[in-house]
């Protein structure tokens, strides 16, 4: 499975009992296997990853900030391994060799625009992906890299329908193609 360039946005934990994962185990604790991650900013609350273990899945080229800084940007394991920084996650499982932590600037947050405000992280910052975003792709990239997120930064205008926010156990996406 492939998750490619999705902005999810979770800057609250009120609807989840002030927790909230952007990626998560499955229900019944079984981690989906063989997931590739890239180009994604994971803006959540309380942590960005919580999974039983991250080998099962790849990382790569993503943003993550955690919005209460709560000391567990990531964690795994039996919650007994919690990351305050993605470089010491990093270290401990060598994923997300080229990701980012940080807060992104969007748009329009309030407004629900979330697309990345020029001179946040994220733009040039993601890889090429063959077939998705490069210059023979429906959405090539403009730059001098991918941006990291759902919208290219300068790109084309992308899918002509209108985002819709949709709720989906404890997220929010702003668009089904973004599932």
């Amino acid at each position: 499975t492939y998750i490619y360039h999705n902005t999810f946005y979770q800057a609250s934990g009120s609807a989840c009992n002030n927790r909230s994962s952007i990626v998560q185990s499955a229900g019944g604790g079984a981690d989906s296997k063989n997931v590739f991650y890239r180009n994604n900013i994971l803006h959540g609350y309380n942590s960005t990853i919580s999974i039983g273990d991250p080998t099962t899945q790849n990382f790569d080229y993503n943003i993550h900030w955690d919005e209460d800084n709560s000391g567990q940007l990531i964690q795994y394991g039996d919650n007994s391994k919690r990351y305050n920084r993605l470089s010491d996650f990093t270290a401990a499982t060598g994923l997300e060799t080229h990701g980012i932590e940080g807060r992104p600037k969007y748009q329009d947050e309030v407004g629900k625009d979330f697309k990345l405000a020029s001179g946040s992280l994220g733009i040039d910052s993601g890889t090429v992906l063959s077939g998705f975003n490069d210059a023979d792709s429906a959405w090539p990239y403009s730059g001098s890299a991918p941006d990291i997120g759902a919208n290219e930064v300068g790109g084309g205008s992308g899918p002509t329908q209108t985002p819709t926010p949709i709720t989906i156990g404890y997220a929010i996406s702003e668009s089904p193609e973004e599932l």
